[in-house]
Formats: structure tokens, sequence, C-alpha cells
């Protein structure tokens, strides 16, 4: 598994924006399955052992991927979550970004797709 660093302030970034509720929007549930990704994923990458795919923390990261993956936002706030969902997955240790190996390039054309169905243009 890819291993990296995610910063605190990376997470807040996925947070809702300033005045908005849970309940206040339409992508209120991809913008959170976004924060839950970036919490499992601080947690994974905080893992120590040698098979992160075996703990408990790996299943829940996944479907936090899956949740984002099968996401079609519908809103800017939606899109926004995501693609600071992509930046958090390309994170490494040293703070570079490298999207090999990540979820990222998926949910970049993911991401590409959804602006243009949003603009009303076949995606």
């Amino acid at each position: 598994p890819r291993r990296g660093f995610l910063a605190a302030s990376a997470v807040a970034l996925l947070a809702l924006p300033a005045g908005a509720t849970a309940g206040s929007n339409p992508d209120a549930v991809l913008i959170a399955a976004c924060a839950d990704h970036a919490r499992r994923m601080d947690a994974i990458n905080q893992w120590e052992g040698d098979d992160v795919e075996t703990t408990p923390l790996w299943a829940p990261y996944i479907a936090a991927c899956d949740a984002i993956t099968d996401a079609k936002p519908r809103t800017m706030a939606g899109l926004l979550a995501k693609a600071r969902a992509v930046k958090a997955e390309a994170l490494t240790p040293d703070g570079a970004e490298n999207p090999d190996g990540t979820m990222a390039p998926i949910w970049s054309w993911q991401i590409a797709n959804d602006l243009l169905r949003l603009a009303g243009e076949a995606a």
C-alpha cells in the first residue's frame, strides 16, 4: 500500500464551507465521505506495521474511497471536497505530491466529467 503523510491542515480543508451545515448541501454525504477519507488515510499513513491491509483500518478506508468514487457531485462544494480528497490522496511523506498508485488519477478524471455534467455538457 502507498504510505504517505496527511497534514492536519489538509483534513481541515475538507470541512464544509463557512456557515454551511451538513443538511444544507445536496452533496453533504460526499463532503462527509471526503472528510472521513482524510481521517482514515491519516490513520493508515501513521500505521507503523508492515501490512496495513490486514488491520481494522483498511476496510473503512476502502469504504470511504468507494463512497467518493461512486458519488456524483451536484454542487461546487461537492466538487471541491472531491478535489481536496485527490490532493490528500497524492500527498507523500516529504510533502510533495505523487498520484501514481493512488485513487487521485481516477478521481481527477471523474471530476473533469462531473464539471462537464454540471455545465450541462455530455460527459
